[in-house]
């Protein structure tokens, strides 16, 4: 089973999963066969023919069910941990109770067959399950964003408390204060929006404005949330004339002054990548928070780093700060497409 949750992962995991799925699948089934076959006297071709159909039937079986718990689990963060686990061992639970009638078709004409059947379908389960966790998934999957930080439900860490956030969350523009308080929706917008900051070269300025996924011909432009959002922010931040889709850009949005910039931070495509934070002047020290593995597997985007080196950034639909000096990481609030500000424009129009 575990074959095909893996399969939805993100590099480099994707493609240990398809190779998995694809080929993996038979050189299990023969593993698992030679082991019965030695265990029990089993003849061999006819145990591995029916250990690499099992195999194959407990992957696909696998991926949907784990594509009918997602859409039903909604997890932050905090609760990773504890959901891989029970991924983990519901897996190997599912996949034993899956291939159990195929062991014990391997196991006719034996004596105590019901016994051995189980006996033997345990034992080849759980090594195989050891084996490629230990050996095989667990060297090349990323873990950093709950294993090497302090996870904290309590914003109080925050240094920016006079910033704000604007996002969507279902049909509404929200804003949300960095300490978690004073959010309050802002207007109605269709859920496929997501915000981003357009330059206007007439007035020099940029607007805060809502783009669409369903884009047409009349709203190519977006929709202007509040104009002039940066005419009063702080002239360092890191702007193009060039419209950005922030959902895939590399490069954190700078609020920092040109002196505070001893760290770099930017995010990759891949789960795997995650967010990056590197001391490029002085020790070369890098921090890397990334969530990649079997069981979850999540985007990091619209990365924005604030003064005091605080990051905020969207990862799957929560929007999280992250405190390089403290070293501690928090959920905001649930959302997507953060644009960040120092202060609330909508205070100065």
């Amino acid at each position: 089973m575990i074959t095909g949750i893996l399969a939805n992962a993100g590099t480099p995991l994707m493609w240990f999963g398809i190779f998995h799925l694809v080929i993996g699948n038979l050189f299990i089934g023969i593993i698992e066969g030679l082991i019965l076959g030695f265990m029990f006297r089993l003849k061999k071709f006819k145990t591995i023919g029916w250990m690499i159909v099992a195999n194959y039937l407990s992957t696909w079986v696998g991926k949907i069910l784990l594509d009918v718990i997602k859409d039903h689990i909604d997890i932050t963060i905090y609760q990773v941990k504890t959901y891989l686990y029970v991924m983990l061992v519901g897996a190997w639970l599912i996949t034993l109770l899956l291939e159990f009638p195929f062991v014990y078709l391997a196991t006719k004409g034996k004596t105590r067959r019901w016994s051995i059947s189980i006996v033997g379908n345990f034992v080849v389960q759980t090594a195989l399950y050891a084996l490629l966790a230990a050996y095989w998934y667990l060297p090349v999957s990323g873990y950093s964003m709950v294993q090497d930080v302090e996870l904290v439900k309590n914003l109080n860490f925050v240094q920016n408390k006079a910033g704000v956030i604007y996002f969507i969350e279902k049909n509404n523009v929200c804003k949300i204060a960095l300490d978690g308080s004073l959010a309050e929706p802002v207007m109605p917008i269709s859920p496929a929006a997501h915000l981003d900051l357009k330059y206007n070269p007439d007035t020099r300025t940029t607007n805060l404005i809502a783009l669409f996924d369903d884009m047409s011909e009349s709203r190519q432009d977006g929709i202007v949330i509040i104009p002039d959002v940066l005419k009063n922010q702080s002239q360092h931040r890191t702007l193009t004339e060039e419209d950005v889709q922030r959902q895939w850009k590399t490069n954190a949005d700078d609020l920092r002054g040109f002196e505070e910039r001893q760290w770099d931070v930017y995010s990759g495509f891949w789960p795997m990548e995650g967010l990056n934070i590197i001391n490029s002047e002085n020790t070369k020290e890098k921090i890397h928070l990334a969530l990649e593995t079997p069981f979850v597997a999540w985007f990091i985007t619209y990365s924005a780093v604030l003064p005091e080196d605080e990051v905020v950034f969207q990862i799957d639909r929560q929007i999280c700060i992250y405190s390089r000096q403290q070293n501690k990481l928090a959920v905001i609030t649930k959302g997507t497409s953060p644009i960040v500000f120092l202060t609330d424009p909508s205070q100065s129009q």
